[in-house]
C-alpha cells in the first residue's frame, strides 16, 4: 500500500513544475487522497478490525469448532470426488477397451 501511494505521488510529482493552477490543484488533491488513503489502510482500518474481532465473546471456541467440522466435511467431499472421478475414468477406459474387463 505504501508503494502504491509513493509511486503515485512520485508520477504526479512533476506537475509541480508546470506553471499551471489547475495542475497544482490537481497535484495537491491527489496527494491529499492518497495520504488519507494510506492513513486510512495502514492504521485506521487494522485498528477498528482488530477491535471488532478481538471482543466478541466465546468466539475462540466457536470458530476452533466451526474450523474443525468445515476441514472434516471437506475431507469427506474431497474422497467422495475422487472416487467419483477415478470411477468415471474407469469406466470410459473400459467403455474403449484400454483396460481388460475384471
Amino acid at each position: 500500500m505504501v508503494q502504491v501511494g509513493l509511486s503515485t505521488i512520485v508520477a504526479l510529482f512533476s506537475l509541480i513544475f508546470k506553471p499551471s493552477y489547475l495542475a497544482l490543484v490537481f497535484l495537491k488533491t491527489i496527494v491529499i487522497v492518497v495520504l488519507l488513503g494510506m492513513f486510512h489502510g495502514l492504521i485506521i482500518l487494522p485498528i477498528v478490525l482488530t477491535m471488532i474481532t478481538r471482543y466478541r465473546p466465546g468466539s475462540e471456541k466457536n470458530s476452533a469448532e466451526s474450523s474443525e467440522r468445515s476441514s472434516r466435511s471437506s475431507r469427506a467431499e474431497r474422497k467422495e470426488s475422487f472416487y467419483k472421478v477415478k470411477e468415471a475414468l474407469f469406466s470410459n477406459m473400459r467403455t474403449l477397451r484400454m483396460l481388460p474387463w475384471p
